[in-house]
């Protein structure tokens, strides 16, 4: 028995603890981010605390301020009946002068003669100057609110004052009082959350560090201990096997020394393949010496041979196809249903036996037939024969066999060039309907284009169309597998494409790249009746769409698995994704709706598309894929270049990359300045 802690189950055990503890740190990286929810809630409380306090304050100041004018000009009223009455006007000035004009929320003053139905006197503050006059206010102060009070003589009206008056000033104080209350609560919450995501950084590094180590633990457990005696096991008995196919080629054992189940595997794998080999290396060469020199041949009861050796083949002329489950009427001196018949009499029967070759020779067998009957009392006939013939009509029977070999060969090398040349042709079909350099120029202020096909025939594919006057759609597709299949797919997505921009260029509906991957996704799901798991196909494809309107200069893009990189005002490289359901597949919903992003631009704004394989391109010292993130590095080294030189360059880095490794897929990469 295998100890528990050599077993693989405790391997297996030792994976999952792990795997655990990785979901824990996750769940505690969305714990802090809960956290940084509720402090931006708290804050936004806090402000909608402050702005309802001084909106308070405003209509307290307000209360408070019409209420102390009211008295003021209650105190002037007695001051303007007497001066009124008496026709004393400067009695009137002075107060006016030292009490209403010196509060800077009144703006003027006039008092009314309503006996002789004039104005008595009037006052107002212009540029920070006191005038005085006989006539109305200027219209300019009209527009103010104003406090009427009835001036009252000997208890008789005679007249009244208007006081015209403006709270702006009070009111704009208590905004700048509010605005800068916002700004201490903003830049204390800023302090405050800055120094939460300073920790709360440093907790994200601890994690990623502790993730890190933890997946490097991991891979070296499931390489060490499952993936190398998996593949030790694989590779020995794959030079068994060879070995049984080859009886020439030197067996070694599997050669994994562990103690748990791998190493009893192993063991008793080598202790099979040592004895196996042995009597299939003796068997074999007793097999080969059997068929290359015995004549053999088997018989049913109906007289239909049902196997041959190639000696047989080699002295008859026949090939095993001719013959197999056929009558063939060979013999001349004898009925093969007589020599049966002796047989099952007699059990054995012997004797000469006079045959006719394919192409009419005569030769001469000495024969042996025996019966044997299998356990389903199914029985055959065993002739076993040697050619008493002259040996020159055995070596003219070989050539005569390997003319006919010869002349298939030729046949399979004539149908290779039709299928190589029929391909050949197909690639000039699929290049012909590829957008020419002139709507790219017309388009855009510089580009390149990377277009790469795995094989002669490829799966991706790039469109490019001036719909409307200044307005362009551009699309990069990837076609679902590379080839002829591949390609075939790319020619059913032109034909739904141009329909698709016949139908835009005859109306004015304003377009979106998002309806445009929708049509897709509902044309081709249509005609390769792709509307569930079950279906017999699943084809589609994953792309890229980006309407540009030069005039009104409009950016929108919307995708299914293939991403936009482009240059930020900070010459930062930005990703957008886009949707993860691919255009047509079988799992994507019939009615499934793409986001669709509108992109602000502005002028020798830099964008890259791709599809993924120039991203999953393996190579460098460990065979991984080249990567979003090394793609990212290549824009920001070499976009100040131009883009034929960056084309070069990203080339001559994937080439680098890739070294020794096979191309991966086709590749497609589209880079271009608006």
């Amino acid at each position: 028995m295998v100890k528990f802690k050599n077993s693989i189950v405790f391997k297996v055990l030792i994976i999952i603890i792990i795997l655990q503890s990785i979901i824990w740190i996750w769940i505690a990286t969305s714990i802090k981010n809960h956290q940084a929810e509720i402090l931006k809630t708290l804050n936004s409380q806090q402000k909608q605390f402050v702005v309802n306090f001084i909106e308070e304050q405003k209509e307290k100041t307000k209360e408070k301020t019409l209420c102390n004018l009211k008295k003021i000009i209650n105190f002037s009223k007695t001051t303007f009946s007497y001066s009124l009455f008496n026709y004393q006007e400067e009695a009137a000035k002075k107060i006016l002068d030292d009490v209403l004009l010196e509060d800077d929320v009144i703006k003027g003053v006039v008092i009314y003669d309503t006996v002789a139905k004039s104005v008595f006197l009037s006052a107002y503050k212009d540029h920070g100057k006191k005038i005085f006059s006989s006539k109305d206010l200027p219209e300019q102060f009209k527009k103010f609110k104003y406090i009427k009070k009835e001036l009252i003589y000997n208890n008789e009206p005679i007249g009244y004052v208007k006081v015209y008056y403006d709270l702006t000033p009070v009111l704009q104080h208590l905004n700048e009082m509010e605005q800068n209350e916002l700004k201490l609560v903003n830049i204390k919450f800023n302090q405050i959350y800055n120094a939460t995501l300073q920790k709360e950084k440093m907790l994200f590094l601890y994690f990623v560090i502790a993730a890190l180590f933890t997946i490097v633990i991991l891979i070296f457990i499931l390489n060490e201990f499952i993936n190398k005696p998996l593949k030790e096991i694989r590779k020995g008995l794959e030079r068994f096997f060879n070995f049984l196919a080859n009886p020439k080629l030197k067996i070694q054992p599997i050669r994994i020394n562990t103690k748990d189940e791998f190493g009893e595997i192993a063991n008793f794998t080598n202790k099979g393949i040592a004895v196996s080999s042995k009597l299939h290396r003796e068997l074999s060469e007793l097999m080969n010496v059997i068929d290359k020199y015995v004549i053999i041949s088997e018989f049913n009861e109906k007289g239909e041979i049902i196997d041959v050796t190639k000696a047989f083949c080699e002295t008859c002329g026949y090939s095993k196809n001719e013959i197999l489950n056929k009558k063939l009427d060979i013999f001349k001196n004898i009925k093969l249903d007589e020599i049966i018949k002796n047989v099952n009499k007699n059990g054995i029967w012997n004797g000469e036996v006079k045959c006719v070759s394919k192409d009419g020779k005569d030769y001469w067998l000495y024969s042996h037939m025996t019966k044997k009957c299998m356990f389903d009392d199914e029985c055959k006939y065993i002739m076993i024969s040697y050619n008493i013939t002259d040996k020159k009509e055995l070596e003219k029977l070989k050539n005569h066999l390997e003319d006919l070999v010869e002349q298939k060969t030729s046949k399979i090398k004539a149908l290779l060039n039709m299928t190589e040349e029929s391909i050949r042709y197909a690639s000039l079909i699929q290049k012909s309907i590829l957008p020419s350099e002139k709507v790219f120029a017309k388009c855009f202020k510089d580009y390149f284009v990377i277009w790469e096909p795995k094989d002669v025939l490829g799966g991706d594919i790039y469109f490019l169309d001036e719909v409307r006057k200044n307005e362009f759609l551009l699309m990069l597709i990837d076609c679902t597998g590379h080839g002829v299949h591949g390609a075939l797919m790319t020619m059913l997505v032109k034909a739904v494409q141009m329909h698709i921009i016949n139908e835009l260029s005859l109306s004015e509906k304003e377009i979106s790249p998002a309806e445009i991957l929708e049509k897709f996704n509902v044309s081709i799901k249509s005609i390769l009746k792709q509307y569930n798991k079950d279906s017999t196909s699943n084809a589609g494809f994953d792309g890229a769409i980006i309407y540009y309107n030069k005039e009104k200069n409009i950016f929108k893009f919307s995708s299914a698995n293939v991403p936009i990189f482009y240059l930020d005002e900070n010459e930062e490289v930005k990703t957008i994704r886009g949707n993860k359901r691919s255009v047509g597949d079988v799992f994507t919903d019939i009615n499934y709706k793409y986001t669709e992003y509108d992109i602000n631009i502005k002028e020798d704004m830099k964008f890259y598309v791709t599809t993924d394989g120039f991203l999953d391109q393996l190579g460098g010292e460990s065979g991984f894929p080249f990567g979003k993130k090394r793609f990212m590095m290549l824009i920001q080294k070499y976009h100040n270049s131009s883009f034929s030189l960056q084309k070069e360059l990203f080339l001559e880095e994937l080439r680098k990359w890739q070294k020794d490794e096979m191309r991966n897929d086709d590749i497609a990469v589209i880079g271009f300045k608006i």
